[in-house]
């Protein structure tokens, strides 16, 4: 007899070699004769009958007893039995290593009716790696308009159909906003599938603390760009083509500042790399696309504008003895206390 999936490790186990659990619950394998000891056989078979166990013996003619434990069905997480038809799944693939797609992601691509993607080229790599075979339908942001009322055919007629970029997720640069404000005007349903993303790892890889902001690419037209970076605070997340990396560095620094940034490309890659440098530095690079993570403007204390002398005078003036005026000096000045001591010693 054996006791299935008592725990989440083990039942996952048991759904990847098919294995799976009654829907009503599962088994948990309890000590013999309910397991309380100090009564007779009589009552402990009774007990575990009230606990709602059943004894059974085993090859060897030992009695065991199992209890059903009423638990979350497994298929709640996403039961493919009795999930809604006519659904539009917006599904994330990988931005480099074709290893990194969510095991759902592969399901839902094998289940759906047909396949929305960028470059049909480009995906059936993807899906030929994983021996998927669906019908592959162009869907780039040069036709997605006209192809909106062709993706809305399928739910009319109660199938389902998936969408994906050429990598990351759909919607973010890339084709699919249009169909989803479709999807809700018309109320129909629609869910996203959870994929990698360029942007959020390359934030992860630089090191620099939250809030950040996302522009993508930047516009064209100078103007367009100023207003987008009005409101700019935070770290700034940016992606950049490898013929545009010199020119949009430029006019970031004349923009924002010389500021400390991040240069991220090749990401889930074998030659991922990330670059630190400032935004005045030359990037000498002629292939692939970066993502452009710009640290926030460094905080500059007005303080320190004065001489120590006078950064010391403002402290004790305002009621400090000089001692604690040395040690908010060098906490100003981001320096050891000891050399502020020492250069009062000096003077």
């Amino acid at each position: 007899h054996y006791a299935l999936y008592s725990n989440p490790v083990a039942r996952l186990v048991g759904i990847i070699n098919n294995k799976t659990p009654q829907s009503t619950g599962v088994y948990r394998t309890l000590r013999p004769n309910g397991g309380c000891r100090g009564c007779t056989p009589r009552q402990k078979r009774e007990k575990t009958r009230r606990a709602g166990a059943t004894i059974k013996s085993d090859r060897d003619g030992k009695q065991i007893c199992q209890r059903q434990i009423p638990s979350r069905d497994w298929l709640e997480i996403n039961n493919w039995s009795e999930r809604k038809k006519n659904m539009v799944y917006f599904i994330g693939t990988p931005i480099g290593n074709l290893g990194e797609i969510t095991y759902r992601a592969v399901e839902t691509l094998k289940s759906v009716t047909a396949i929305f993607c960028e470059d049909t080229r480009h995906s059936k790599i993807l899906l030929d790696y994983y021996g998927i075979s669906k019908p592959l339908y162009s869907y780039h942001k040069f036709n997605e308009k006209k192809s909106l009322d062709f993706v809305l055919s399928f739910c009319e007629k109660g199938q389902d159909v998936a969408v994906i970029s050429d990598a990351g997720m759909p919607c973010i640069n890339d084709p699919g906003n249009i169909l989803v404000n479709a999807l809700i005007e018309r109320k129909l349903p629609y869910t996203v599938v959870s994929g990698p993303n360029a942007a959020l790892n390359a934030f992860i890889m630089s090191g620099y603390v939250p809030p950040f902001t996302y522009y993508g690419f930047l516009p064209e037209k100078k103007a367009e760009r100023d207003k987008l970076l009005d409101a700019s605070i935070g770290v700034a997340l940016f992606y950049v083509s490898v013929h545009d990396i010199k020119e949009n560095m430029a006019y970031l620094c004349s923009r924002l500042g010389d500021r400390e940034c991040c240069l991220v490309k090749e990401l889930t890659k074998t030659h991922e790399r990330a670059v630190f440098c400032r935004l005045s530095d030359e990037i000498n690079d002629d292939k692939g696309e970066f993502v452009l993570v710009v640290n926030r403007a460094e905080q500059v204390n007005p303080l320190c504008e004065l001489s120590v002398d006078e950064h010391i005078a403002y402290y004790v003036n305002g009621g400090m003895t000089k001692n604690e005026a040395i040690k908010a000096v060098a906490r100003d000045r981001n320096v050891p206390k000891n050399e502020i001591y020492k250069y009062t010693l000096k003077s």
